[in-house]
């Protein structure tokens, strides 16, 4: 519900989303739901994580498990992107699509005192397919690029996805993380399960940006996307992060 360029980062999402033309739309809720459930409009489904404060993303996904179908986007909530940036993910004609950024480093570098420690690995073949992802790294030019927490799946990938899901959950216990991060398995992110998908030999594809969105974590991160957001329509941003092109692969 952070304001941002005038509306709140969630009114953007979802007006990005009805943009390109997605108007099934489900948010997974957690710290103050209530207010989320009354300000959404109402079409919009929503879903509770009541366990939000000790779990992670994976978990909250896993609340609205139940109309988890494809085709499907999945969107991390603390993102903003431009409609160019979601149309590219979304017209992939791979099962499983993660937008990745290019040029992420100078980015990173803005928003962080020392980058390194909030970048993860991302090592890419060379048809765009994921090798490794998620991991932490100990050289800022280690990643080839960023993943930026949007991804779209088709209904072979959603079946990847509860695959790798599922035999995560018959093979550890909840203290223990069979995806070979350092984090419990009721705080993986999103990354351990697609480098889970990606163990299970399922191809995940990169689908590369040159900026176009942004991130807010911090009062860091606000900042800057309150200088580079500007409306573009009512319902859509234009995001000038001073790099080079509109958000898509040149």
């Amino acid at each position: 519900m952070v304001p941002v360029a005038g509306r709140p980062l969630l009114d953007w999402l979802t007006g990005t989303a009805r943009s390109v033309g997605i108007d099934n739309l489900a948010v997974v809720t957690g710290y103050k739901n209530e207010v989320i459930e009354k300000h959404v409009e109402s079409d919009v489904a929503t879903y509770h994580n009541p366990e939000y404060a000790s779990t992670d993303m994976v978990r909250s996904l896993w609340c609205a498990r139940d109309v988890l179908e494809g085709p499907v986007v999945l969107s991390y909530s603390d993102i903003l992107y431009t409609p160019e940036v979601l149309q590219s993910v979304v017209k992939s004609p791979h099962d499983i699509a993660v937008a990745v950024d290019n040029q992420w480093q100078s980015y990173w570098e803005r928003r962080h005192e020392n980058p390194i420690e909030d970048a993860e690995s991302l090592r890419l073949e060379a048809d765009d397919r994921i090798a490794s992802i998620g991991q932490d790294v100990d050289s800022i030019s280690a990643p080839e690029a960023q993943y930026i927490g949007l991804v779209k799946l088709s209904a072979r990938g959603v079946k990847s996805l509860r695959e790798a899901y599922q035999k995560a959950v018959n093979s550890t216990s909840t203290d223990q993380n069979p995806f070979g991060s350092q984090r419990s398995f009721e705080n993986i992110h999103m990354t351990d399960l697609l480098q889970g998908i990606i163990d299970n030999g399922v191809p995940v594809h990169a689908e590369q940006i040159n900026a176009g969105w942004v991130e807010i974590d911090t009062p860091r991160d606000l900042e800057i996307a309150e200088s580079v957001c500007h409306p573009d329509t009512g319902s859509t941003l234009k995001i000038d992060r001073k790099e080079a092109g509109n958000g898509t692969k040149e």
